[in-house]
């Protein structure tokens, strides 16, 4: 009877083994499931934020889909002649060439030391855009026009075109 007792005893024991190895075979097998999952998760919401981020910094046009006006509204003779030209030189299609004080519309008036102003309506915010990234420090305005056209207004702050175009984000 004593071999009986023995016997169920390390049957027992050996059930419960078997049961614990069972138990800790699962454990691990659903934490690797996990964690192989998480990777994905992790991933994809990577992907999602970047995704995000492209579409907070819309395309501008080209130069050459944008017309420019460019306005003087400094002391310095022959200034928005030569910002007309640089422009040209980059691809911008520039209209009126003069000076700020006579020429620029309505809210293009002249600054007051700074270096320049850019005017435009509602359909030219992206050509905006694009013009800012080639006029260091512009201060953007809007007016009440219907087309995409925008003013370049210099101020007495005003130094160059830049010789290439800032990022389009930063």
């Amino acid at each position: 009877m004593a071999d009986e007792t023995l016997d169920l005893a390390q049957a027992g024991q050996s059930r419960r083994r078997r049961t614990l190895i069972a138990v800790g075979l699962i454990v691990l097998v659903a934490f690797w499931v996990f964690w192989y999952l998480r990777s994905y998760w992790v991933e994809d919401g990577a992907a999602g934020r970047s995704a995000a981020a492209e579409q907070t910094c819309p395309p501008a046009p080209a130069p050459a889909k944008v017309r420019i006006n460019v306005y003087n509204a400094t002391a310095q003779a022959g200034l928005a002649a030569t910002v007309a030209q640089d422009l040209r030189e980059h691809g911008f299609q520039v209209g009126t060439v003069g000076n700020a004080s006579t020429a620029a519309r309505g809210e293009a008036s002249a600054p007051t030391g700074g270096p320049a102003i850019l005017v435009h309506g509602s359909a030219g915010t992206d050509a905006a855009r694009t013009v800012a990234r080639w006029v260091a420090d512009g201060t953007r305005r809007t007016d009440g026009r219907s087309d995409s056209t925008v003013d370049l207004v210099l101020g007495e702050g005003f130094t160059r075109v830049r010789s290439a175009p800032a990022p389009l984000c930063p």
